[in-house]
């Protein structure tokens, strides 16, 4: 068995996930017509869930 300390990242994953989120959210919200980047926008500095659409479970 080593006996050496191995350090594992977790932030490549964690990219990934964030990245197919906001992939399926941008595209759940122009498919429903609305700006994705205001929409998005708008959710962040308010932190109301109604600017993220249902649609394709995106919210």
């Amino acid at each position: 068995m080593d006996d050496f300390t191995r350090k594992f990242s977790l932030a490549l994953e964690k990219d990934e996930e964030i990245h197919q989120i906001l992939s399926t959210v941008y595209k759940s919200l122009e498919e429903k017509g609305y700006n994705p980047i205001n929409q998005i926008v708008g959710y962040i500095l308010s932190e109301d869930p109604t600017y993220i659409t249902n649609h394709n479970n995106a919210r």
